[in-house]
């Protein structure tokens, strides 16, 4: 049995400890943050102040929370106290920030991913696409405005980046230097300033030759194509994921974010598709299947003349390593391109009289465009091994251009099958 002293002795103890604990919580409410509560609850679990520090608490992130005024603070304040009686007034003031265009992506993101049952929440994806608009005045990536343009069709802020795209594109005809990519750039954009431009450069090279390709040509090719070329599958369903948010009756549902959220995915992956473009199928249009099948025997030919000029480097550098993944995709075409004797240059453009002036594809018809790319080819083939790696290098960086507009022409002349209209009983799948 505990005798008289021990129990005094414990009693004094107890009134220690317990006057310990009421002198730190004196301390921590002069503090008043919510830190400090939080590390009082944490020193002392079973204190007799528990309920009030644990109110005092909330209150004051609260109180920290509103300070700070921001969509971000208020989400974080959902997240850590969900049943908070100001959680409520939390989401509705992060919901008016982010409407207001005000916060950053990943806010938007965990705002709707925390509220996924948010009311109006519309106007937050509405407000998300000005965030993005803004953030591109920071962009370095020419992509990013044909992106926005894809995330967001037919909206004011898209049709503000129709001037700067044509622009761009048409510095990119002027670069590839080409008969195809001036006719390209006037078919897509007929009435436009530069248009003029690109005609008076189609004047200057003459006629072009006759294009030979047709309905069983695109049929044939475009499945061994699509096998060969990671690039032109994510073309395509960069495309049909376009395709399906325009057709959206409401650019800012839910549905129509998860597409963008995909379209985004596919546009970040470089030239290597998602698996989830495995499910993307394209149609051609019967009036459209002539050019597919003449662009694809010509991308067929340009493949063919990559793998010869690839077979020219050697060494561990990475012209090396793209040369033989060059290699490895024009193979696949081989059989296909060996039976063509369809003269890319000729038919489409021109090639670079000297490898070692790249730039330099000037010339006024398609037949000097076909000597031209012969005298070009011999020269790089007559180099001594040093100058052999940059003249080679120099072409293919014209073919890798070319390359680019053939694919481009490809996808512009297919439509996405989810795609339904009039039109529809004359298309073939492929």
């Amino acid at each position: 049995m505990m005798t008289k002293i021990g129990r005094i002795l414990l009693y004094a103890a107890l009134a220690v400890a317990l006057g310990g604990c009421e002198t730190e919580y004196s301390k921590t409410e002069k503090v008043g943050t919510s830190q400090a509560y939080t590390d009082y609850l944490a020193k002392f679990p079973d204190s007799s102040n528990r309920d009030e520090a644990l109110k005092k608490r909330d209150e004051a992130y609260w109180t920290e929370t509103v300070a700070v005024n921001t969509a971000a603070s208020y989400i974080g304040f959902i997240k850590k106290n969900r049943k908070n009686a100001h959680v409520p007034e939390a989401r509705q003031r992060s919901h008016q920030l982010l409407a207001g265009g005000t916060g950053g992506e990943d806010d938007y993101a965990d705002f709707l991913a925390l509220t996924p049952a948010e009311p109006n929440a519309d106007d937050v994806r509405q407000g998300l696409e000005k965030v993005r608009f803004n953030a591109l005045q920071q962009a370095t990536d020419p992509d990013a405005y044909t992106l926005f343009v894809g995330l967001y069709p037919g909206t004011p802020d898209a049709e503000k980046l129709a001037t700067p795209i044509r622009k761009r594109d048409f510095k990119a005809a002027e670069k590839t230097g080409t008969r195809l990519a001036y006719q390209y750039f006037a078919k897509r954009y007929p009435s436009s300033p530069e248009s003029e431009k690109a005609r008076a450069h189609l004047d200057e090279a003459g006629p072009a030759a006759a294009q030979e390709g047709g309905d069983a040509d695109a049929s044939r090719l475009l499945p061994r194509l699509r096998h060969a070329s990671p690039a032109l599958i994510h073309r395509e369903c960069r495309k049909s994921l376009e395709a399906k948010l325009l057709q959206q009756s409401n650019l800012f549902s839910a549905q129509a974010e998860e597409l963008r959220d995909k379209l985004k995915e596919v546009a970040g992956s470089g030239d290597n598709p998602p698996q989830l473009c495995a499910g993307e199928r394209m149609t051609t249009r019967g009036a459209d299947r002539q050019t597919i099948a003449n662009a694809v025997r010509a991308l067929a030919r340009l493949m063919e003349r990559q793998q010869d000029l690839a077979s020219l480097f050697a060494g561990p550098d990475k012209i090396a390593r793209d040369a033989q993944e060059i290699g490895q995709r024009a193979s696949t075409m081989a059989d296909d391109s060996e039976s063509q004797e369809l003269e890319l240059e000729a038919l489409y453009g021109n090639m670079p009289a000297d490898p070692k002036n790249p730039d330099d594809t000037a010339s006024k018809n398609a037949k000097e465009a076909g000597h031209r790319a012969r005298r070009a080819w011999d020269l790089a083939k007559s180099l001594d091994n040093g100058d052999k790696k940059g003249a080679a290098a120099g072409v293919l960086r014209v073919m890798d251009r070319q390359s680019d507009l053939l694919l481009d022409i490809i996808v512009d002349h297919e439509k996405p099958a989810a795609v339904k209209n009039a039109d529809d009983s004359q298309e073939a799948p492929e």
